[in-house]
């Protein structure tokens, strides 16, 4: 049993190595890859943490660090357009080219306060005069 684990471990180490990464030509070598890196501030200027960027027509993305800044790895080369979006705030679309090889740096994006999504929510609560206790039991 114990061979047999040392074994699979082994194999599935080897697995791992032989990994590549990056978008493949099919039956070929890897083909370059770019990225993207930017930063995204609040209308006071401030960073703004947690805010998603995604690439339009694709599942990739990624969020904001506490400084505001993000970075994208293994983009294909070509032409896309960024969604920068935070839960109360303008949604923002920005285009940048992706070159093999290098990281594109993006225009910093400042999100401001959407207003139609901001609206005041007013909380109130009264308490019933029924009494202090909600059921009676036999206390035994």
């Amino acid at each position: 049993m114990r061979q047999i684990l040392l074994l699979l471990s082994l194999l599935s180490g080897i697995t791992a190595f032989s990994q590549t990464g990056g978008p493949k030509a099919e039956n070929g070598p890897v083909l370059p890859t770019g990225g993207i890196r930017g930063v995204i501030r609040t209308s006071d200027g401030g960073p703004a943490e947690s805010v998603s960027i995604g690439i339009k027509g694709t599942s990739i993305a990624t969020a904001s660090d506490k400084t505001g800044k993000y970075e994208i790895r293994k983009i294909k080369p070509g032409i896309y357009t960024l969604i920068i979006s935070f839960t109360g705030l303008v949604t923002k679309e920005v285009r940048v080219e992706v070159r093999a090889d290098e990281f594109t740096t993006a225009p910093d994006v400042t999100l401001d306060e959407n207003s139609r999504q901001l609206n005041e929510v007013v909380v109130s609560a009264a308490r019933s005069r029924g009494g202090d206790y909600v059921a009676k039991m036999p206390l035994k």
